[in-house]
């Protein structure tokens, strides 16, 4: 959440939790297999581990293969979210298209290869994923949201998808 210079009145906390907790999500393919983004909390981070919140402790994103999902915190700045989705794309497209498991033994060349040979295919999910139009609904009115970015500040706000 933003740091904020003056002091807020109820209904600006009651929005900026609001914006916190909204969830965006996405479909995409990789080598034929069905993935989803999913934008999450840190408290799903560590109920997914079974674990209490440790202090210091905090998660960007995480590549599910058995559920074929990756999960971003819904908190970071977009800068670090759209590097933080590349990162967990590169997981992704390892696990779909790379069969070879010694990695320990791998020279430059090896890990060169995978980023020219996934740039494409990971600029394109990353560019779907920043640019795509969300429509929300917030007090009856349809409101346009840009690569992920919830308004600042409405009056009252009630969404719904």
């Amino acid at each position: 959440m933003r740091q904020l210079k003056r002091k807020t009145n109820k209904k600006e906390m009651k929005w900026l939790k609001l914006r916190n907790e909204v969830k965006f999500s996405m479909k995409f393919e990789m080598n034929g297999k069905k993935w989803t983004i999913k934008e999450v909390n840190q408290d799903d981070f560590w109920k997914d581990e079974g674990k209490e919140k440790e202090y210091g402790n905090y998660h960007f994103g995480r590549t599910f293969f058995q559920t074929q999902e990756i999960w971003l915190d819904n908190a970071i700045s977009q800068e670090q979210k759209k590097k933080t989705l590349i990162h967990e794309l590169v997981h992704c497209y390892i696990g779909c298209y790379i069969a070879f498991t010694g990695f320990d033994n791998c020279n430059e060349d090896f890990w060169c290869d995978i980023y020219c040979n996934s740039f494409d295919i990971i600029t394109k999910i990353v560019e779907d994923y920043f640019e795509k139009d969300k429509i929300v609904v917030i007090n009856g009115t349809n409101v346009t949201i840009n690569g992920n970015n919830l308004p600042e500040t409405v009056d009252t706000p009630t969404i719904t998808w």
